[in-house]
C-alpha cells in the first residue's frame, strides 16, 4: 500500500510539472527586462522575413495573434500581429495599421486599449513592442519601454524596425501599399508624428493621441487625426494645440470645420489631406471613444485619395 501511494504521488508531480511547462511556452509579451547587446543572428534588415516563424498566442477574449520577430542590428524586435480572415482580403490586399504603445507600455496592453480588430476585421493590425528608451522630459535615463520621437537618435532603431515590419507586411501578408496607417498614444503618438515627418511617402494617414511634436517636423501634407484631452497634465494641451496648428497649416486646411460625432471636428484640405480633431475634456489616459471615428476616418484615406471622407 505504501509503495502504491508513493507511485501515485510521483505520477501527480510529473503531471503537474508537464502542465506548467506547457503553460510557460507561450507567455504574453511584456516589456523586455533589458535590451540585448549582442547576437549571433544576421544583423541585416534587407530580408526581415528571415526571422523566426510566428508563434501563436492564445487569448480567450479576442482572436489569436501571431508574435512575429525581426532582427534589427543584432537586436530581436517583436510585435503582435492580427491577420484578417482570408475571406476578408481584397484583391488589392489588406490595409495595415501600426499601433504604438506609450512610455512604459506593452504591445498586449495597447491592443486591449484600442481593440481595433473588432471594428476593422479586414485590416492587418500590428502592435509592436518598444525597447527601453530615454525620454525627452520624463524617464531621461531610459528605464521604461518607448519609442524615438526624433530622427537620428538611438541609431534610428525604431525607424528601422518600422521599415522591417512594413516590408514583411507588404511582401508576405498581402498588405496594400496604398493603405498603410499609424496610430499610437502619448510616446507612441509622438512616434506616429515622426513617421509622418520621415516616412511620409509610405503612409496614407496617421492618428496620434495625446502627443505633440515641434512644428517644423510637419512639412509634407498627410491626412491625419489628432486625439487630445483639454485637461492633459502630461502632454499639456497647449503643446498639442501648437502641433494641431502646425498640422492644419501643413495640410492647408479650411478655416471652418464640420462637426463629426460627439467630440470631432473635420477640416477639409486644399491638397486632399483632411484633418480630424477628436478633443474631449479628458486627461492623459487614452480615450476609447476615439476608436470608432478613427477607424472610419482611416478607412477612407488612400495615398492617392482625391476625395475628402464622409463621416457619420
Amino acid at each position: 500500500m505504501i509503495c502504491c501511494a508513493l507511485c501515485t504521488l510521483l505520477l501527480l508531480c510529473c503531471a503537474r510539472e508537464k502542465s506548467v511547462a506547457l503553460i510557460e511556452t507561450a507567455p504574453p509579451i511584456a516589456a523586455p527586462a533589458a535590451e540585448p547587446t549582442s547576437s549571433t543572428e544576421p544583423t541585416s534588415v534587407a530580408n526581415p522575413t528571415s526571422a523566426a516563424q510566428p508563434t501563436t498566442i492564445a487569448d480567450t477574449a479576442r482572436p489569436a495573434l501571431n508574435v512575429q520577430k525581426w532582427t534589427i542590428d543584432g537586436v530581436t524586435r517583436e510585435a503582435l500581429v492580427a491577420m484578417p480572415n482570408a475571406s476578408l482580403v481584397a484583391s488589392t490586399g489588406s490595409p495595415v495599421l501600426f499601433v504604438f504603445h506609450g512610455r512604459g507600455g506593452t504591445a498586449r496592453q495597447v491592443r486591449r486599449s484600442y481593440d481595433i480588430e473588432k471594428l476593422w476585421p479586414e485590416a492587418i493590425v500590428v502592435y509592436p513592442q518598444g525597447l527601453r528608451t530615454p525620454g525627452r522630459i520624463m524617464d531621461t535615463a531610459g528605464k521604461q519601454t518607448g519609442w524615438q520621437v526624433y530622427a537620428d537618435v538611438v541609431d534610428n532603431r525604431d525607424l528601422k524596425f518600422f521599415d522591417a515590419m512594413l516590408a514583411s507586411m507588404l511582401a508576405d501578408a498581402r498588405a496594400d501599399a496604398n493603405r498603410v496607417y499609424s496610430t499610437g498614444h502619448s510616446n507612441g503618438g509622438g512616434f506616429s508624428y515622426l513617421l509622418w515627418s520621415v516616412r511620409h511617402d509610405a503612409l496614407a494617414a496617421v492618428a496620434p493621441s495625446a502627443s505633440a511634436v515641434p512644428a517644423d517636423m510637419l512639412t509634407k501634407p498627410l491626412s491625419a487625426m489628432h486625439i487630445g484631452g483639454r485637461n492633459d497634465s502630461v502632454v499639456k494641451f497647449a503643446l498639442q494645440e501648437a502641433t494641431i496648428n502646425a498640422a492644419r497649416a501643413c495640410n492647408q486646411c479650411t478655416i471652418e470645420g464640420t462637426s463629426v460625432g460627439s467630440h470631432g471636428t473635420m477640416y477639409g484640405s486644399r491638397v486632399n489631406a483632411p484633418l480630424l480633431l477628436w478633443i474631449t475634456d479628458g486627461k492623459h489616459a487614452f480615450d476609447k471613444s476615439c476608436v470608432p471615428p478613427m477607424v472610419e476616418f482611416l478607412r477612407a484615406q488612400l495615398r492617392d485619395a482625391s476625395k475628402m471622407p464622409t463621416l457619420r
